[in-house]
């Protein structure tokens, strides 16, 4: 059960790290609050993860080898209700998103007000990033790519793009004659 929500509290820990490069300190007193909401959206969203899911799929290495289906367990922590719906919004709420967004805010503004060692650490945090950035997109084209049967996307697009296009009805505007 673990392992399927390890994922959460890895992230809240590379934004709070992000959040504190290169210095090991917040960019100012004011970005006490932004990184109280990181931690706090970290936990609601590992909260709503281990309540919220009704079962859990085990993966076919642990249930018995390559060969056997995977298993299926309840969730003993799992809640139903006003307050299962609440948690489940937790993943998809806009302040998750927000939350997203606060390390690259505060690496923008502590490279606005950096000098010397400090930005050009930060100019090789940002190459660096990009760079990981430009591998999982690759990674993520190439099996989006597999996935897809690109002929049908192309069909899809063509006809949305000729239906888009055809106009309804044309109006023609002709002035009187200039007296």
């Amino acid at each position: 059960m673990l392992i399927a929500f390890a994922w959460i509290p890895a992230l809240g820990c590379l934004f709070l790290a992000i959040m504190l490069f290169p210095t090991g300190r917040l960019p100012s007193r004011r970005w006490r609050l932004p990184a109280a909401l990181v931690v706090m959206e970290i936990a609601l969203l590992m909260v709503s993860s281990a309540l919220g899911q009704r079962e859990f799929q085990v993966p076919q290495s642990a249930a018995g080898g390559p060969g056997a289906s995977p298993l299926t367990v309840a969730n003993p922590l799992w809640i139903d209700g006003a307050l299962a719906t609440l948690l489940g919004y937790a993943y998809s709420s806009p302040l998750t998103y927000v939350v997203y967004l606060i390390p690259l805010a505060a690496v923008l503004v502590r490279f606005r007000t950096a000098a010397g060692t400090e930005r050009q650490q930060l100019k090789w945090f940002a190459y660096a990033s990009s760079i990981v950035m430009l591998f999982l997109f690759d990674a993520f084209a190439a099996r989006l790519r597999d996935e897809v049967d690109l002929d049908d996307v192309s069909r899809d697009l063509v006809t949305v793009v000729r239906e888009t296009m055809r106009p309804a009805h044309v109006s023609v505007w002709l002035r009187g004659r200039a007296r």
